[in-house]
């Protein structure tokens, strides 16, 4: 009974070894790679603006930092208070950079015995209604500041909302180039292997920017500008099996 009981376990620890040394080969053995193919989808899509993004430049020199800063917050106070009248929200008058600083002599890498300070300060409007245009530039103008440029923009909902279109677009094209492909080939498209998006986003038009030109000229801005269309760009890098 003992010499069948140690058979037994020897049967049954070769039958262990064996089945581990399959599993390892199907472990360690080269997989049959499958035929895929690789296709960049695109998709382009033109727009209406839904917002005007105005940006007000306000710059003041003076003698001193606190005179230029001072100078600066007056002029900019009386553009938001003619801004508010026109019932543009406060979310909408965004500061988008400010800066005080001493003027210096880059050339000759020193200040100027009687050099003064700057102020900057650059504001941001956004406007729903273009038909506001020549009120906002007004109220820039008006009180002392300069509109550095007017652009066409998408609100962020609205972005979203056209940002699903744009990929799905760009992602059919994929499928119908790959399709196409496979088709030549004598194939067909299997299933999905993986899927990147390399870019999506639009570069917002300019319909003003304000060239370095005198005060005078530089007011002279048009209230009647043609906002331009917006053209969004998707690109979509799919890779496909062939069956």
């Amino acid at each position: 009974m003992k010499k069948e009981s140690n058979s037994k376990t020897i049967i049954i620890t070769v039958v262990i070894i064996a089945i581990a040394f399959l599993i390892g080969l199907s472990f360690f053995a080269p997989q049959k790679q499958g035929q895929t193919v690789q296709v960049t989808g695109n998709s382009q899509l033109t727009v209406a603006p839904d917002e005007i993004g105005v940006y007000a430049q306000i710059q003041s020199i003076k003698d001193t930092a606190k005179e230029a800063k001072d100078s600066n917050s007056i002029i900019s106070n009386k553009i938001i208070q003619d801004l508010k009248l026109l019932n543009i929200p406060e979310d909408n008058i965004k500061t988008e950079n400010y800066n005080v600083y001493e003027q210096f002599n880059w050339f000759e890498e020193q200040k100027d015995e009687d050099s003064e300070f700057v102020a900057s300060h650059t504001i941001k409007i956004t406007i729903k209604d273009q038909d506001l245009m020549g009120d906002v530039v007004d109220a820039i103008v008006d009180n002392g500041g300069l509109v550095n440029r007017i652009t066409s923009e998408l609100s962020f909902e609205k972005n979203n909302e056209l940002k699903s279109d744009v990929l799905a677009s760009a992602a059919t094209d994929a499928k119908s180039k790959a399709e196409a492909i496979a088709s030549g080939l004598n194939m067909k498209v299997g299933k999905l292997v993986s899927v990147t998006t390399n870019d999506y986003g639009y570069q917002p038009p300019i319909a003003y920017a304000r060239a370095e030109l005198s005060m005078d000229e530089a007011q002279a801005i048009p209230t009647t500008l043609d906002v331009r269309d917006i053209n969004l760009n998707a690109v979509v890098n799919v890779v496909y099996e062939l069956v």
